[in-house]
């Protein structure tokens, strides 16, 4: 028998346990082909055809003519196919062995022939079996295979009385890295946290990859919440440490959310208070552990029914809005409005946007209220404009959640062209830390308003420890200095300090200023002595309805 060539024994070397032969055509057969000669088969491919002489010899000689036939027409296809080659030139083709189980051929052009791959149908479907149940980027398991083993491991707890731990882990920043770096370089940061959280855990825990930037740890035979919530410490450590991608440099991080099941429960149910405590985890700043207790589980039966009522209230339009005023301090003139959103709820209360806004971020509901907030407040300062002064501005606050995905630009352009309202008549604020929270990508949007024709306006500032410098940066004409500067103004030098330098350099950028939160008369004087533009706060004037400020004008 003639020796393989190299093509064949590098296969023989990746495949040891499968079966190959060597074809080519069978010499005096004129025309078209009838037959194939094996000129090289090792002992695992005769085994599995059930041979029965061995090479060099006719595929005729060595199976059954319906495998001969069809094993003539797939050779034909492997040497004459357009651009085949070992590594992409498959053509297949099936058949039964010995004993009458299936197996599979592939059938690759060498140079000195057709090479054959038999594959015994154990090794393939133990293959594709693999391939279904795993990450293919992190070689973890898959949410599939996570749900069989969370699903067993839970069905333990009723007969052992073993716990069951989850760790809900979410790669902190991924998304920036997407977008700065590209995708290829977030692969590599998946693969990273992927590495260094099996390092982290014990050889019998589970570690899954369940799906984008989040993994899913199963821990069993720890006795406690405490105990599961210490691995999801060492998880975090391991993980946390400075990373270079492409010669950037980032810090690698993870937040947790932990939960333990004791009880008799579903998969989708452990794995639901674990999905609670890492958002509470991230709410909290990401790069950190949270359990589900007691206390949590309260705050998310609260957070679901406040869901099922915010739904309804937008369909029975309890939704309202309510305008701060806002004045000129050096003539106590009003200057414009702020809209507020309030929900009128059937209990008879007024609950304010401190109550349910989050909830509606949560679940996309801020969609449709934004739009109704924008619309709604829009229609009615088209309706002020005839009395109101040339400077009247319509201040309105819009989502952080929209700030950088171009929704919001949208939704401005939407309701000024339904209402017809002049886009110099409108501010958009945003708060420092929404800005904070990508600022390049703030940047961005805030621009985009501001080629509108619409004002920005910087809310809050002060309380996102943001720097001077890059307030300098921002597209802003409007800065809203925090109530926590002009509380004790008139009190503390420092407070006017700080607030003298804000106004000072807004002006060098031609960005007015708001002082909010005035309470006093004194607050109110010190701010004007300071150079403050305009002022708002429940000394000047409480929230009011749109009629409100129609007679205000």
């Amino acid at each position: 028998m003639r020796a393989p060539g190299a093509a064949l024994e590098v296969a023989l070397q990746a495949h040891p346990d499968d079966g190959f032969l060597l074809l080519r055509t069978a010499r005096g057969a004129g025309g078209r082909p009838q037959d194939v000669e094996i000129t090289w088969a090792n002992p695992t491919a005769l085994r599995l055809l059930g041979a029965r002489v061995a090479p060099p010899c006719r595929a005729s000689d060595a199976m059954p003519p319906d495998v001969v036939s069809q094993w003539v027409a797939r050779y034909e296809k492997a040497v004459t196919g357009p651009g085949r080659s070992w590594t992409n030139g498959v053509h297949g083709s099936s058949g039964h062995d010995a004993t009458g189980s299936l197996y599979s051929a592939a059938f690759f052009p060498a140079d000195d022939g057709v090479v054959v791959h038999l594959r015994a149908a154990s090794h393939v479907m133990s293959a594709l079996a693999r391939d279904a149940l795993h990450d293919p980027l992190t070689d973890l398991p898959n949410r599939r295979l996570l749900d069989e083993y969370l699903g067993m491991a839970l069905t333990r707890i009723a007969r052992h009385r073993h716990p069951v731990g989850v760790l809900f882990c979410d790669v902190d920043n991924l998304k920036w890295v997407n977008d700065r770096l590209g995708h290829a370089a977030g692969d590599r940061l998946l693969r990273h946290v992927a590495r260094r959280i099996r390092a982290a855990v014990r050889d019998e825990d589970f570690v899954a990859r369940f799906g984008g930037d989040e993994f899913v740890v199963v821990v069993q035979d720890l006795p406690d919440l405490e105990a599961v919530s210490a691995l999801a410490e060492r998880v975090l450590a391991a993980v946390r440490g400075d990373l270079t991608l492409d010669a950037v440099s980032l810090h690698a991080g993870v937040s947790i959310g932990v939960a333990v099941a004791t009880e008799a429960m579903t998969a989708a149910q452990v794995l639901s208070r674990a999905d609670s405590a890492l958002y509470r985890a991230k709410r909290q700043g990401r790069g950190r552990t949270r359990a589900f207790d007691t206390a949590l589980s309260r705050e998310v039966d609260r957070r679901l029914t406040l869901e099922a009522d915010l739904r309804q209230a937008i369909e029975r339009q309890e939704l309202e809005l309510a305008y701060q005023p806002l004045f000129d301090l050096s003539s106590d003139t009003l200057a414009g409005v702020e809209a507020l959103i309030r929900w009128r709820h059937p209990s008879g209360t007024v609950r304010l946007p401190g109550s349910f806004l989050d909830v509606a971020e949560e679940t996309g509901l801020i969609v449709p209220i934004c739009e109704w907030v924008l619309a709604t407040a829009c229609t009615a300062a088209r309706g002020w404009v005839p009395a109101a002064g040339p400077r009247f501005k319509l201040h309105l606050n819009h989502a952080a959640c929209h700030l950088g995905d171009g929704q919001m630009t949208a939704h401005v352009q939407a309701a000024l062209d339904s209402s017809g309202l002049d886009p110099g008549r409108v501010v958009v604020e945003v708060t420092e830390s929404q800005v904070l929270t990508d600022f390049d990508e703030a940047h961005t949007a805030l621009s985009a308003l501001r080629a509108l024709g619409v004002g920005v306006a910087l809310d809050d500032f002060g309380t996102g420890y943001s720097s001077l410098t890059r307030l300098q940066r921002l597209p802003v004409d409007v800065v809203k200095l925090d109530g926590s500067f002009i509380e004790h103004l008139e009190h503390r030098d420092r407070d006017r300090d700080v607030v003298r330098s804000v106004i000072d350099l807004s002006h060098s950028l031609h960005a007015a200023v708001v002082g909010e939160g005035i309470e006093t008369d004194d607050q109110q004087r010190v701010l004007r002595d300071l150079g403050c533009d305009l002022g708002q706060g429940f000394h000047l004037a409480r929230p009011v309805g749109a009629a409100q400020v129609s007679a205000m004008l």
